[in-house]
């Protein structure tokens, strides 16, 4: 009799582990999947009001929808604005939809999701008009919170998150700050802002591998106060930082920000940052970190 129990619980155990190992690799290849599409050439770069920019739109809706996560303003996913740079009208739009359709948001996710096209004057490139695909920059942050959308209409336990995607970002920031100015009733409850940009490089020949956690300077010492989750092959470093980010705006709204990030590489703002280069595996620890960081998060 015991030994039947013990095969019976190792079967259990075996076919529990076997589960859980494939929705890694599916959530793995889901995220592979996100960062190959919206870093792919057909897209050219994803300038701010391009056509590859509405693609990139589109489609990252389109995951909204299967997810079953709820747009939050007047029924529609896209927050249209424009701007200006030189004479030069710029037309694009954010991405807002927040989990289950609940109501007040305590936390925003957010990442950026254009990129500099082609022949941007933030290239980096000597020959600068060249499809930039912007594959860490930032179609990973994107993929990740695509990610973390799908995850928590099941299990985060607290209630709703708002999920942000930027536009006109590489151009000067333009669609968070709108974002903020226009948003309502939205983030009256906001408390915490996750900002998701190039989380893709996680450098794994560092044992263990670093995970930027940048904030503002002049922000209080809140986040060193807060136990952050631990991540076997992750260390977390802070960063503080004047330079302004898409989370900027929203701290001068009393809202508690940080920006993650694996850092710059040789690669920023040039033709060669495609995704090839990304460290899926990487990205996947990166998920159950901030998984772990949402659930942690006093609200």
């Amino acid at each position: 009799m015991k030994n039947s129990c013990w095969s019976v619980l190792f079967v259990l155990g075996f076919q529990i582990q076997s589960a859980f190992a494939q929705d890694t690799s599916l959530e793995l290849e889901h995220m592979r999947h996100a960062v190959y599409f919206l870093a792919s050439d057909s897209l050219q770069g994803r300038g701010a009001g391009s056509s590859g920019a509405e693609q990139a739109s589109n489609w990252i809706i389109n995951r909204f929808e299967e997810f079953g996560i709820q747009p939050v303003i007047n029924k529609t996913y896209a927050q249209d604005f424009q701007y200006y740079i030189g004479t030069q009208r710029i037309q694009t739009n954010n991405l807002l939809a927040g989990t289950n359709g609940k109501k007040p948001f305590k936390i925003l996710v957010a990442a950026h999701y254009d990129h500099l096209g082609k022949g941007n004057p933030h290239s980096l490139e000597v020959f600068k008009d060249k499809v930039h695909n912007g594959a860490d920059d930032n179609a990973s942050g994107v993929a990740l919170l695509l990610s973390l959308a799908a995850w928590s209409q099941v299990n985060y336990p607290q209630g709703g998150i708002l999920f942000a995607c930027f536009s006109g970002h590489e151009d000067g920031l333009y669609g968070a700050n709108f974002f903020a100015k226009n948003a309502g009733t939205l983030l009256d409850s906001v408390q915490w802002m996750v900002n998701l940009d190039m989380v893709g490089r996680l450098d794994t020949q560092q044992k263990p591998a670093p995970l930027y956690l940048r904030i503002p300077e002049k922000a209080a010492d809140w986040l060193a106060q807060l136990e952050l989750p631990k991540q076997k092959m992750l260390k977390t470093v802070l960063r503080p930082t004047a330079t302004p980010l898409d989370y900027t705006p929203f701290f001068e709204k009393g809202i508690k920000v940080v920006t993650l990030s694996t850092g710059v590489h040789p690669d920023y703002h040039k033709a060669s940052d495609d995704a090839v280069r990304i460290n899926f595996g990487g990205m996947m620890e990166i998920l159950s970190f901030t998984q772990k960081l949402l659930e942690a998060l006093p609200i």
